[in-house]
Parts: C-alpha cells; structure tokens; sequence
C-alpha cells in the first residue's frame, strides 16, 4: 500500500489498489477520484463530503473504497462506478 503522508493531516490522500491497476486520490477537498493505472486516465469521480478528506483505502477486494473526512463521516465507494454504497457518521451516539 502507498499513500500520501500529511503531518498536518489536511494535504491530498491517495492509494494503489491492492492489484495494482488503479489509483483512489482526493482530487478537491471533498471529492474522491479514481483514476486507471498505469495510463492516469480518470475513471470517475464522487463528491459526498463536506469537510476535507483525511483518508481513502482500498477494500482488499478491490471492489469498494472507503474515504473518511472531518465532516465526521466515512462513505463506500463502488469501484465501478463511484456511487456512493453507504456512509457512516463516526460520532453517533458520542
């Protein structure tokens, strides 16, 4: 796994897919795009948050990416298509 390191934690996050084949980056500070490797072309995008992008990670299936923000949610991306499958607030019930 490669990914951005960020001290500050507010700097672009990415990802390689566990196979190698694609490329999950925060492209704005709240959309998440995944892009083909090794050519760069972009694949799609999606834009559910609402805060900036602190995270993104491949399910090792490769199927789905999960990306976390400071708007206290985490979503499920599809791969295929990223639509955005289920979100999570990381603070219900706190």
């Amino acid at each position: 796994t490669i990914s951005s390191i960020d001290p500050g934690g507010l700097g672009p996050r990415f990802q390689v897919s566990p196979n190698g084949d694609m490329i999950a980056a925060s492209t704005s500070w709240r959309e998440v795009s995944l892009f083909a490797l090794p050519s760069g072309r972009k694949v799609c995008s999606g834009g559910e948050h609402w805060d900036y992008i602190s995270a993104i990670s491949f399910h090792p299936g490769d199927s789905l990416v999960a990306s976390g923000a400071l708007d206290a949610f985490a979503n499920l991306w599809s791969v295929s298509d990223c639509s955005m499958v289920g979100n999570f607030n990381t603070q219900a019930g706190s």
